[in-house]
């Protein structure tokens, strides 16, 4: 029962009847459809594992589900996390064994075709825990990000059998603690590098080989990424008054996220990395040998930001600026920034945007975490908050975010128990919204107004 059901809540629900659907969008017919007037779906104050209370959405239809089962078991086989998608295949991170991939050619009916499993003793903290996962250009190769593990590094299987990849290659612990909290994978100058975000404050960058004669994949590291600006080193020495423990062992701000893309006004491959405590670093690594950084932000003028930078990604507006967008994970209160980097050097804030004005203590429930960015708009998981799609595609929308979408959990666990939802990650393929739910499982959704079907609208993964 809710602790307190405020009036809003049954407003939602009343209003937000019958919008969850099993059909599947036609892109020709839903594209031309009109959005309705959003409802926040965050709220607050009530009993979160009621899952009564959360078959929300705002201009999302569900599609395909599926539990992602094992044979002769109802349930997800363990936590879902990470997604990345290539082809017709998404390949899912499960804790408690390593990752799963899934077929899409239906989106109706996402099909698990294999769950492998990580050949490590659990870790003592974590169990099995898949920090991160990407793949290849092709699908044929997957990188595991592994911490706080028995194999900390990245793991790279040989996934061109679908239905039975198997381990090719280990980056053995290429950060100085406890493993790798992200990896991303680049093709620079017709070579294939990894890239590795640990808890050191550091990013490793690894030239990854060709496949061997034995079907085996080798990394040679050749940089290690540490920012040297004035400013980084101001900040670190503040980072060692306040923390003076967690310096002497190693860690002044926390882990590291990353996102790799070109750059969008200059076309230069590009890391702009989250360092946590320590702001937001942009890095040239056209020469992954010498990555430079060439711009930063901490917050500087932004009133809500309480360090903890989780994800960043930039995009090109309509009227030709770099427009970054910036999230924390698990701050007071749960922030998301739109900043201006037109000028590398000079980043400045245009919004700073919240779901509700005052989350009374339950900031971390609705935590921020992995987005994406197409057609400027932003497709963001917000933890036990669900999707949600912001808008701002426009100089007034990039100062004012305009919440378009969402969808919190329609599924209930198989087993009928009661579960607080939480959206880990939020990908856009072909024109359809994907995420994952440790116990909700895995869902293919639309949002009304893009084009399902459609291989152009995709995000970067």
């Amino acid at each position: 029962m809710c602790v307190n059901r405020p009036a809003l809540l049954m407003a939602a629900i009343l209003a937000l009847a019958g919008c969850v659907s099993t059909s599947t969008p036609s892109g020709a017919d839903t594209a031309s459809l009109a959005a309705k007037p959003f409802v926040n779906p965050a709220i607050i104050e009530h009993d979160h594992t009621d899952f009564s209370l959360h078959v929300l959405s705002n201009n999302v239809e569900l599609v395909g589900h599926s539990y992602l089962s094992l044979p002769g078991q109802t349930g997800t086989p363990g936590g879902l996390g990470e997604i990345d998608v290539v082809g017709t295949y998404a390949y899912v991170a499960v804790f408690g064994h390593g990752f799963a991939i899934v077929d899409l050619a239906d989106p109706a009916n996402p099909t698990l075709v294999s769950l492998t499993d990580i050949p490590t003793p659990a870790s003592p903290v974590y169990g099995i825990y898949t920090a991160d996962i990407k793949v290849d250009q092709s699908g044929d190769w997957v990188f595991l990000a592994m911490e706080v593990s028995a194999t900390p590094g990245v793991l790279i299987y040989d996934a061109r059998d679908k239905a039975h990849p198997k381990l090719a290659g280990f980056w053995p612990e290429p950060g100085l603690l406890l493993g790798c909290h992200m990896v991303e994978y680049a093709v620079i100058a017709e070579q294939e590098y990894l890239f590795c975000a640990p808890l050191d404050n550091a990013i490793y960058i690894g030239l990854l080989s060709p496949v061997t004669p034995t079907g085996q994949r080798e990394v040679v590291q050749v940089a290690r990424f540490v920012p040297t600006t004035t400013k980084f080193v101001q900040q670190q020495a503040a980072g060692i008054q306040a923390n003076p423990v967690g310096w002497a062992t190693g860690q002044v701000s926390g882990h590291q996220d990353m996102t790799y893309q070109l750059d969008p006004l200059t076309g230069k491959p590009t890391l702009f990395v989250s360092f946590w405590n320590l702001g937001m670093r942009i890095v040239d690594v056209s020469v992954p040998a010498l990555p430079a950084e060439i711009g930063s932000w901490a917050g500087e003028d932004a009133s809500l930001y309480s360090g903890v930078l989780h994800t960043t990604q930039a995009f090109k507006s309509a009227e030709g600026k770099r427009i970054i967008v910036t999230i924390p994970e698990d701050a007071i209160p749960p922030a998301l920034f739109v900043l201006d980097a037109s000028d590398l050097a000079n980043p400045t804030s245009l919004a700073q945007w919240t779901a509700l004005p005052d989350f009374k203590g339950e900031d971390n429930s609705f935590s921020l975490h992995n987005f994406q960015i197409l057609d400027g708009k932003v497709y963001v998981a917000m933890g036990h908050g669900g999707l949600w799609c912001l808008d701002i595609s426009t100089p007034e929308l990039e100062r004012h975010p305009n919440p378009v979408a969402s969808y919190l959990p329609h599924e209930p666990r198989a087993d009928g128990q009661p579960y607080q939802g939480y959206y880990w990650d939020s990908v856009v393929w072909r024109g359809y919204w994907l995420t994952a739910d440790g116990s909700g499982g895995f869902y293919v959704l639309h949002r009304t107004g893009d084009p399902a079907g459609s291989e152009a609208y995709t995000s970067i993964g």
